[in-house]
C-alpha cells in the first residue's frame, strides 16, 4: 500500500511508530540527522505515500519535511520524561484551546521547540552565552564551525522558547532587546534553516521557478498584461497578480510595522 500510495493515515502512523521503536532498540541516542536520513529513505522508497507534494504533483521543497517531523514527534513522545515541568514546551503554558493555533504555527517546521539545552551545557553557561550575543553590536556572518555559530546553536532552544510564547507573544522591540542577533540578516537565514530544515536561498529559487506560472495565471485568469517584461518587471508584476487575486491593496499587502507591535499581530 505504501508503494502504491494507497496507505491511510493509520498505516502511515504504524510505519512511523515501528521505525522509531526499531531505532530505539539499539539503546543509542537518536540525533536529528539520523531521523532525517530515515525520512529521506522512506521518501525515496515510498514516494507515493511519504513525499511532500505541491498541488500540481511536484515535490514540495525537499520532499521529506512532513515525515521527518512525524518521526521527530514520535521520538520525542517515546522518550519523554516522566518529571513534569522538565521540558521547555511545558513551560509555555499552552492549553487545549491553543492547540489549533499551535498546529498552524508549527506547520512546515521540524525544530519548533527543542525540549532542553544541550546535555554538555548548564543553565549558567547558556546564560553567559546569551549575554555575549546580546552585547554584539556588529552584524555577524554565520560561518560553519565558528564561535558565533556555536553560540547560536547552544542558545537555539532558548531563542525558540522566547519566540514561541503564543500566550503572551513578545513585541518586536522585546525581541530586539532580548535577541538583537535575530535581526542580523545572516542569523535570520541560519535561524530559518534550523527551524524548517530549508534554506531561504532554496525558497528564493523555488519562488523564481513559480514566477512564470503566476504570470500566466494573471494573464489568462485576471487579464493582466505580461508581455515584453524584463526580469525585474516580472517580479513586480507577480505582486500585482497576488494583490488582485486576493483583493489586496498596496497599503495592506506589504506592511511596515512599528517596533511596539506584538509579533502575533504582524501576520
Amino acid at each position: 500500500m505504501c508503494r502504491r500510495g494507497t496507505a491511510g493515515d493509520d498505516i502511515k502512523t504504524s510505519v512511523v511508530h515501528k521505525v522509531v521503536n526499531d531505532m530505539k532498540f539499539y539503546k543509542k541516542p537518536i540525533k536529528t540527522a539520523d531521523l532525517r536520513g530515515v525520512a529521506v529513505q522512506l521518501m525515496n522508497k515510498f514516494s507515493q505515500t511519504f513525499e511532500d507534494k505541491n498541488d500540481d504533483g511536484s515535490r514540495l521543497d525537499n520532499g521529506y519535511n512532513g515525515i521527518q517531523r512525524k518521526l521527530q514527534e514520535r521520538y520525542n513522545y517515546a522518550t519523554r520524561t516522566s518529571k513534569r515541568g522538565a521540558k521547555f514546551s511545558d513551560s509555555l503554558g499552552l492549553k487545549l484551546k491553543h492547540r489549533r493555533t499551535l498546529e498552524a504555527i508549527q506547520m512546515g517546521t521540524i525544530n519548533w521547540q527543542p525540549e532542553a539545552i544541550p546535555d554538555d551545557e548548564t543553565e549558567e553557561s547558556v546564560k553567559e552565552m546569551i549575554t555575549t550575543l546580546r552585547n554584539l553590536n556588529d552584524f555577524q556572518e554565520v560561518n560553519p564551525g565558528s564561535d558565533y555559530e556555536h553560540l547560536l546553536k547552544v542558545t537555539y532552544a532558548k531563542q525558540r522558547l522566547f519566540l514561541n510564547d503564543i500566550v503572551w507573544s513578545p513585541k518586536v522591540d522585546d525581541i530586539l532587546k532580548t535577541w538583537p542577533v535575530l535581526f542580523f540578516p545572516a542569523t535570520i537565514f541560519w535561524h530559518f534553516e534550523m527551524l524548517t530544515g530549508l534554506s531561504l536561498d532554496k525558497f528564493n529559487a523555488n519562488f523564481k521557478d513559480k514566477v512564470k506560472t503566476i504570470l500566466l495565471y494573471g494573464k489568462y485568469k485576471l487579464d493582466i498584461p505580461i508581455d515584453n517584461l524584463n526580469e525585474e518587471e516580472k517580479l513586480e508584476k507577480v505582486i500585482d497578480v497576488v494583490q488582485l487575486q486576493f483583493q489586496e491593496s498596496e497599503c495592506t499587502f506589504l506592511r511596515y510595522c512599528p517596533v511596539s507591535i506584538y509579533s502575533d499581530k504582524i501576520l
